[in-house]
Order: C-alpha cells, then structure tokens, then sequence
C-alpha cells in the first residue's frame, strides 16, 4: 500500500500536466462532436418522411416560404395548412424556419428544402458540443473541465423527458426539430448572460445571444433568464448583490427590448391560444416531486437503461461545486449548484406547487415536462466538474505505470454511457435505412394521389391519431405526418392544439355531410374498404391508397346565429363537444362565442360558469343559481336548430391570406367562413370594413344585410412587429452605448475575476 501511495503521490511537474489537459481537452472537444456528426449522420443519407413533430416543422418551413413568396409578412402570416388554419407566427418562435427559409433562398431553391432542414439539424446538434466547450472557457472553467462538458454533451440518456437527450431530435424519437436548432444558444446564453451581471460593461452581444436564444425557441430562452435571476444571489454582501442585481435589470431591459415584437403580440391575444382536451396533464403541469425525485436517484433522469455513471459524476461535481463555493467563495460553481437545484425543484411542477406555479411567467401555456432541459444542462455542466478534477489527478501523476491504470479505469467508467449511446444511434441509423427502403417501395401507388391533391383546393382527410390514420401508412410513416410534411392542407392532424377548433375535429372518425361541409373537406384519402361518404366521387385507386372527392359546400356557408355564449378558450370547450354531436352543425346552425367584453348585440346570451355549466346572460346574482343550466346531453343543442338564411354564394376563392366570395342574400343572415377565428382577420363588405364574430366551434362569421354584396376577407396583422423589432434594436444600442458614470470602476468585478481566476490558475498549474 505504500509503495502504491508513493506512485500516486509523485507528481509531474505544471507544465506537463498542463500540456496533457490540453491534448486531452482538445481530444474531449473533437470526440463530442464527432458523436452527433457521426451517429446522426445516417439521417441525412437515408432521407424519408418523418413520423413525429419534424414533419409539423418541415410544413411549417413550406408555409414560411410560400408566405415570403407571396409577399405577407414574414414575421406574423396565416398558415392555412394546419386544422382550419392558425397564425403560428403570432404565437411560435420565428427563428428557426426564417433561418432555413432565408438558406433555401439563399441556394435559389437548388438543395432541396428536406435536404437543408436535415442538415441544419445535424450541424447545430454538432455545434451543441463545441457551444458548451465555449460557455465553460467564459465561464473561467479550465480546458479539461470545458472540454468534457463538450465530450458528455450528446450522451445523455433519458428516454421521453423531452430534454437535450439525443432521443429529442432524431427520427426514430420525438423530432423536436426548432429546439435542436436553438440547443448550442442554451449555453452560449447562459454563460454570456453570468459574464453581463457579473463584469458589467457593454452587454448587447449578451443580450443579443438571450434574444436568439428565446426567438429560436422560447424554452430555452426561458430558461436562460430564470437562471440569470440567480446570478446576484451568489455572493455575499448587499451592496455587491444590489449591483449584480442592477446589471441584470439593465440585461433584462435590452433582452425585452429585442424580443418585444414577439412576446407582446403573444400576451395580447393569447386568450385565442388554445390548450387541448386531449393533451395529457403532465404536458403542462409535469409529474410531481415523487416522480422527478425517483428518477433522479434512480438514474433514469440522466442514465436510462444503463448504469448510472452521468448520475454519480453530476452528484459528485455538485459535492465539489459546493466545496468550491461555500469554502472558496466560487460564485460560478454556487450557481451551477444552485442551478441545478432550481430547476429540479421547478421540474416537479404543479402537482407539487399548485397554484405557486403560476407565478411564473407564461406558466399557464408552458410545458412544464420540458423543463427537464433545465436539469440537464446544468447536471451535464456539474458532471464536467467532477471529471474535470478526476482528469487532472489522473494526468498528474508521474509514474507511468500508475497514469496509465488510472486512465484507463476513468474510461472503463465513461464505457457504459459510449456504449449505451453507441447501440441506440447504431439501431436509429439502421431504422433510417429500412425506411428510406420501405418508403421507396410505396411511394409511387400513392404520386397520383399527391399530384391532385398538391395542385387542389380545400382541405384532405386523411385520419388522424385517433383513428384508423394511426395505421395508414407510407413506409413507416403514418399517413397525415406525411401530408403535414409536405404542407398539403388537411384537418384533424393537430401536433399542437393552439387552435379552438382542434377539440372538435378529433371527434371525427369518417366524414359524413355535416363533416365534410363544416370544415370544407374536399377530398378523402383512406386505406379503409367501407364505403365512401353520400355523395363523394371515386378519383384513383392505386395500392391501397383510394381517393375521393367530396361536394362540399366550399370555404363559406350561410349560417343561423340564434344564440351567444360567453366565456373564454377553456371554458368553451366541453360546449364545443357538444355541440359539434349534436344536429346543429348538418342544419347549419352555429352559437356566436363571446370572449371578453365583446357585445353579442340582441341575441340570447348565456354565460360560462364552469367548462360544464352556464346561466342567463341577464338573470341577477341570486337568480342565476336559479337559473343554472348545463351543457350536458339533452342540453342547450337538443332543440331543433333554427333554418340557415334563404341565400347563394359564388364565386367563392381562398388563398393562403385571403379569402372572397359572392353573397346573395333574401334576408340578413350571417356568412361562416371555415377558417379559425383570429382578430387579425378584417372583413370588407362591399369595400367597407364591417366586424367579424367567433361561431362555433371557433371560426370566423360575418353579419350581412339582404341584398347582392362582395364580401372579402384578408389576414392583417399589420406592421406593428417590424416598427416594435426596429425600435428594440435602436434601444438596446443605445442602452450599450449609454453607462451611468462610473460603472465600469465602482463594482467588484475586479476583484472577484482575480479570485475566481487565480482559482483557475492554480488548478491549471496542479497547486
């Protein structure tokens, strides 16, 4: 044991051991990113279709295209191909489909657009590893510490947590494709954001990196700036807390600034983002302390399916960072401590915070399941620490024979994590190859179908999750993924239920009249052998795809109105259900839906209590209790529905942000177009502007009078992003350019760089 301690405790000399941490800090960096390069590059060879959200942002690209094309604006546009239409941009982060839009653009549209949206996605999860190396140099890290959180970026394992695990991105997971594209801005914007609270001076490029971040995908931004909120709490003293505290005000206000043109139209009309039935609870509200807390310890938060290595490390690096900050007075290791714990004790979410929850900011629209990014990047981080002070004893030792047995027993202990990630991208590559195989065996039955459909107008039936589209498949993508893809409008496939209408559409199983009118379903393409709705003509057979055309009515319908109901998009929703079964929609009669403090004008009114029960819109406090009805079967919409108005419509045209038709009309009456109903919508009557209404089950209605009129219809967000984008970047210059006097001298920063600094130093020099 002697002779053994002996040969462990000689030293080499600092500058050997520093020449080795940067070979082995150099070889870290090129092996994390050659794991992302490497395993995901097979997805890029064997392209096909995507069976999880990429196809909804491949579409959505389509669209951005075909709206910048078409000259709308490219920061808030209609996306007509999605259930009944929604405008994303309104609500969803720009960046990332501008970006591949402006690179499709770029190469005059000659490297096919799915051919750029693989290698986008490769080159940022490549890039993710290179960001994070990066992020713990800026952070004062030494290189070995930085090069093995490079090294373990890509080699979490945590299966369906919807974090920065590689199962996120790939094709055979969940095709968070935005997020892959925003991942290397999660570090780049943490620790840019530490260096502006914590040295001052000139923050915009700080600034800048927190406003990619959260315009690429909100998440990360998100998180990005609840972490920042720490920064000042980690060191001692007020005055030094109060000024750390000042330089993230002045942060945050140059952040705001950049993101405004986004995040204020969101919170404006947000009460027309919806949230769906449907969706499972933990989406928005995560699983609970217990659950997060027994995956943590069990290993399966970072280590699923494998020995717990990143677990023990990430423990071990947060024993260390502790040490380092409450002895040493790091503030850089207490943040990553405190980090870590944050957003573990946030993970746990509303089952164990309840209504606490709510505090935060966008929490009631926010997918609280993925705050497991949270977790994971600042675990990766901790991990790094600890292997980072593993690795220098290992290299420091003199003695050959014991610096090669150390070493290798620190790569028998990374061995279970290459492994483990090895055999899943291994079987991911082997599952892009049988289905680009598969795909081609099968696509050519279903080209005939696709080239009317491309060229047609009206929305396309094709099934939906819930249904028997779950089965009917090109290749082993399910059939509406496919059409999501390719940006061919269709109804019922909803990979988010941003739009009120989506509630109602999963309810439909085979369209019938009422379906196929309602929504203006003009085409059905199904596997299934029952016979075709009344009415539909039979186009090709090829294979097992059959394809029909539906007489809809068209985009518009003359509709009665004969009540209103008031409330808002989760209490109207059990209404919509029901309405949607009842005979109403086959007769052509709609309830106006009244949010806020819109006026429903002479109709009956009734008035949400619940998402179950109403009362009379007129009756008083006391006689509501009296009067309190429900939506349940019988309810409101077992009475026989009032006639439509007596009337024709012609020449009816609907392009991607406009709409038109002819009305003739022998009696007022009112005009559905069958597009979701947004704000942004204006409607002309005869070339004057009249209002719009919401009718069930959330669509747009006009009001006309009797008589021949031109109604026209066009989505008008106006200007006001570009002028709020604009007016950001001349204050965020200006608040770089413009320091209170004395800022740059009167703060600690001086001292605590030399401290943490000299920290560095000594660790790099083996003292």
């Amino acid at each position: 044991m002697a002779a053994i301690r002996a040969l462990i405790s000689a030293r080499c000399a600092p500058a050997t051991v520093k020449r080795r941490l940067l070979v082995l800090s150099r070889l870290a960096l090129a092996g994390g990113m050659l794991i992302p390069l490497v395993g995901l590059l097979p997805e890029l060879l064997y392209l096909s279709p995507d069976l999880n959200d990429d196809a909804f942002h491949l579409g959505l690209t389509r669209n951005t295209i075909a709206a910048i094309q078409g000259g709308a604006n490219p920061l808030d546009f209609w996306v007509p191909t999605w259930v009944c239409g929604y405008p994303l941009f309104h609500y969803y982060q720009p960046g990332p489909y501008l970006l591949l839009a402006g690179l499709h653009a770029l190469f005059f549209g000659a490297v096919p657009l799915f051919v750029l949206f693989r290698c986008l996605q490769l080159l940022a999860l490549t890039l993710f590893p290179l960001a994070n190396y990066v992020a713990l140099r800026w952070l004062r890290q030494p290189r070995e510490t930085a090069g093995w959180a490079a090294f373990l970026s890509c080699l979490i394992a945590a299966h369906g947590t919807y974090g920065i695990e590689l199962e996120s991105f790939t094709r055979t997971g969940w095709g968070l494709w935005a997020q892959a594209i925003a991942l290397p801005l999660l570090p780049l914007a943490l620790a840019g954001g530490w260096r502006a609270v914590t040295e001052g001076g000139r923050t915009l490029k700080y600034a800048g990196l927190l406003a990619a971040a959260c315009l690429t995908h909100i998440l990360y931004g998100y998180i990005a700036v609840l972490s920042l909120g720490l920064a000042p709490l980690m060191v001692p003293g007020v005055r030094r807390m109060a000024r750390r505290g000042a330089r993230l005000g002045r942060l945050s206000v140059q952040l705001f600034a950049l993101i405004a043109f986004f995040v204020v139209p969101l919170a404006w009309d947000l009460a027309y983002h919806s949230k769906s039935l449907f969706d499972e609870a933990a989406k928005f509200d995560s699983h609970g302390a217990g659950v997060i807390l027994s995956w943590l310890f069990g290993g399966v938060l970072l280590d699923s399916q494998r020995l717990p290595v990143l677990t023990c490390l990430a423990a071990a690096g947060a024993y260390l960072s502790a040490r380092r900050w409450l002895l040493r007075g790091s503030a850089v290791h207490g943040w990553l401590l405190c980090g870590f714990i944050f957003w573990t004790l946030l993970y746990f979410g509303r089952p164990t915070w309840g209504a606490l929850i709510d505090l935060l900011p966008l929490s009631g629209g926010l997918h609280l399941e993925r705050l497991s990014n949270g977790v994971h990047i600042f675990a990766l981080w901790l991990a790094a620490v600890a292997l980072g002070r593993l690795s220098r004893w290992c290299v420091g030792i003199k003695s050959l024979l014991a610096r090669g047995t150390a070493t290798v027993l620190c790569l028998a202990l990374l061995a279970p994590v290459v492994v483990e990630r090895a055999t899943y991208l291994t079987h991911s590559a082997q599952t892009a190859a049988l289905s680009k195989q598969l795909f081609e065996q099968q696509v050519g039955d279903l080209e005939p179908a696709l080239h009317v459909l491309r060229a047609a107008q009206g929305r396309v039936y094709a099934g939906h999750s819930g249904n028997w589209g779950r089965s009917y498949m090109v290749g082993h993508v399910p059939l509406f993924y496919f059409l999501t893809g390719e940006a061919i409008t269709q109804i019922a496939n909803a990979p988010f239920s941003w739009s009120l209408p989506t509630e109602a559409q999963f309810l439909l199983q085979w369209p019938t009249p009422a379906d196929y009118n309602l929504y203006d379903i003009r085409y059905l393409l199904t596997d299934q052998t029952q016979p075709p709705p009344v009415g539909a003509q039979f186009l090709s057979h090829f294979g097992r795809n059959w394809l029909y055309r539906l007489p809809s009515e068209g985009p518009f319908g003359l509709v009665a109105v004969p009540l209103a109901i008031a409330g808002d998009k989760d209490t109207l929703k059990y209404m919509n259900l029901n309405w949607v079964k009842s005979s109403w929609p086959g007769a052509h009669a709609h309830a106006r839906l009244v949010f806020g403090g819109e006026d429903a004008g002479s109709l009956p009114l009734l008035r949400m209590t619940d998402a179950f029960h109403y009362t009379t819109g007129g009756a008083s406090p006391a006689a509501r209790a009296d009067a309190r009805g429900t939506f349940d079967p019988p309810g409101v919409f077992a009475q026989p529905p009032p006639r439509a108005p007596r009337g024709q419509l012609r020449d009816m045209t609907v392009s991607q942000q406009s709409a038109g038709a002819t009305v003739v009309l022998q009696e007022p009456g009112v005009v559905l177009f069958k597009t979701t109903y947004h704000p942004a919508w204006r409607a002309f009557v005869d070339g004057a502007p009249v209002p719009t209404m919401q009718l069930s089950p959330g669509m747009i209605g006009v009001q006309l009078p009797a008589g021949f009129h031109s109604l026209q219809l066009f989505y008008q967000p106006g200007w006001s992003k570009a002028i709020m984008l604009l007016a950001g970047l001349v204050l965020a210059l200006a608040m770089d350019w413009w320091l209170p006097k004395g800022k740059r001298t009167a703060d600690e920063r001086r001292p605590t760089r030399h401290h943490e600094s000299t920290n560095v130093r000594n660790h790099e020099s083996g003292r």
